[in-house]
């Protein structure tokens, strides 16, 4: 079984667990540690990204493009903006028609401000979101932009919609929903959602917890980061620059064979070192290291 000591593995997560049980369950399976990129609610399924090893620390370089199937239930809004939660608020709907709907939702494309629901992992002044709203307390959230490049209705049954989106980072499904509905004059709530995009890669990519923890090969559906990083262009250390980059040195363009400014992935001694990005430093063009394997 060949192995790898840093990868990326697109796990298909179930409804009902956390993301982070989610890692947890990859670390026991490969003895490493793991982290995952873009957090996925434990009522959600879909596409969880788990890095391994030193790709732990790749996350900034993913691409920031996600989609998701969801499933918006007029009529009722909860506290945590999904079914799971406990109902605040009940209101007419009847009026609500998909006509109506398709009109509302180029409303909810491109940059649009939303304000993140307190039962969030989003962090205020150092403390989780839902920490505060387990405790009652009271915090100022402030709305931000988020950008929603693409949304469309793929069914509507007088009470159920079903929404395809694809949104950058940082967009939250469940206020998308509520906002939705709002726009159409009465309250609804997230009661499905799937991720089918995430990190770059596919729900066909992806790979089921349950199929991963049984399989004996478990490196078999890992990602390696040379290949992850492969849309990437490509310069050469000479040999004497090798190890000052894996210590994280700045190297400058005369030991870089097809140094240019940008972002590149870096060889050296016939293998994959990592990546780095050309710029103009005070003592003239060098390359900065970016993400680099020392062995760790």
């Amino acid at each position: 079984m060949k192995t790898l000591s840093q990868g990326i593995i697109p796990i298909f997560k179930p409804s009902g667990i956390a993301s982070f049980s989610v890692t947890s369950a990859v670390k026991r399976k490969l003895g490493v540690k793991t982290g995952h990129y873009g957090t996925l609610d434990p009522l959600a399924e879909g596409v969880l990204p788990v890095m391994f090893g030193a790709a732990t620390r790749l996350s900034e370089f993913f691409p920031k493009e996600k989609e998701y199937l969801a499933e918006l239930t007029f009529g009722i809004k909860t506290d945590t903006g999904d079914v799971k939660g406990k109902i605040i608020e009940t209101a007419p709907f009847s009026s609500v028609s998909l006509e109506k709907i398709e009109e509302k939702l180029p409303l909810f494309t491109g940059n649009i401000t939303q304000t993140p629901p307190i039962y969030s992992a989003l962090s205020v002044d150092g403390k989780k979101l839902y920490k505060y709203a387990l405790k009652g307390e009271k915090v100022d959230i402030k709305p931000r932009v988020v950008n929603v490049t693409a949304i469309s209705a793929e069914g509507f049954d007088g009470e159920k919609l079903k929404l395809r989106v694809k949104c950058g980072s940082g967009t939250y499904i469940r206020t998308l929903c509520e906002d939705i509905a709002s726009s159409l004059g009465t309250v609804g709530t997230m009661s499905a959602l799937r991720r089918t995009l995430s990190g770059g890669f596919y729900e066909k990519d992806s790979v089921s917890l349950e199929k991963f923890l049984e399989s004996d090969d478990p490196y078999s559906y890992a990602v390696s980061v040379e290949d992850f990083l492969s849309s990437y262009g490509a310069v050469i250390l000479d040999e004497s620059a090798v190890r000052y980059f894996q210590n994280g040195g700045v190297i400058n363009r005369e030991r870089v064979e097809g140094y240019a400014e940008g972002v590149f992935r870096v060889y050296g001694n016939g293998v994959f070192l990592g990546l780095g990005k050309g710029f103009e430093s005070e003592e003239g063009p060098a390359l900065h290291p970016l993400w680099h394997y020392n062995g760790e």
